[in-house]
């Protein structure tokens, strides 16, 4: 408990761009709904607070996915070494650590929960609409249509949320918190998640 205080001294006491000797920048994701759902799954989330009360459906993606891939040289346990610090559009930062998203550690780990629309398709889908051929379907976005059918729910841990607040988180692409019970470190019109590792990197690596 005594390092994570200090690591988190260390973070609020320094910009974002300086470099440190303990803090390594491994990657800094761009944030791009339509981009990242073309590399990695999302589901359509029902959110609810916690007397169940449903507040609205949504698309999400689970951090994780698209912060593991950065993260491959290092285990589980030295995961929990990495820092996260998210920027929004006005360059506003929330710094958050690894076992917030992670399954192993959480029980509703962070999430990124967006609203625009990624794919369309009719309602209806004609298979061999001309019985003289052979059927073609694309299965790409076969697969792709099924994937944004998945759902899903999240219950806050929220007894409480405004229509303001409301309006600002689900209208823009955020970084939401499940477990928190105030949305004060959750960040909406996110732009960057900036990736580091608190130490020595090549040591992980061992």
């Amino acid at each position: 408990m005594k390092k994570l205080i200090i690591l988190f001294a260390l973070l609020f006491a320094i910009p974002l761009a300086s470099e440190s000797p303990n803090l390594n920048h491994i990657y800094s994701i761009e944030i791009d709904p339509v981009e990242l759902g073309q590399k990695y799954e999302f589901a359509s989330t029902e959110f609810l607070l916690s007397n169940r009360t449903s507040i609205g459906k949504h698309y999400s993606f689970n951090l994780s996915d698209l912060i593991d891939p950065y993260l491959k040289d290092l285990s589980i346990e030295k995961r929990s070494n990495v820092i996260i610090i998210a920027e929004d559009m006005k360059g506003v930062t929330q710094p958050f650590t690894y076992p917030d998203i992670s399954m192993e550690y959480s029980m509703i780990p962070a999430l990124l929960s967006f609203t625009k629309k990624m794919v369309s398709f009719p309602d209806t889908l004609v298979v061999g609409e001309d019985h003289n051929s052979p059927s073609e379907i694309d299965i790409d976005k076969v697969e792709e249509f099924f994937n944004v059918l998945i759902k899903r729910r999240i219950y806050l841990q929220l007894k409480y949320i405004s229509d303001s607040d409301k309006s600002k988180i689900f209208e823009t692409t955020s970084l939401m918190f499940p477990v928190d019970k105030s949305t004060k470190r959750w960040l909406t019109d996110l732009k960057y998640l900036h990736i580091y590792l608190y130490g020595n990197q090549e040591e992980y690596k061992k």
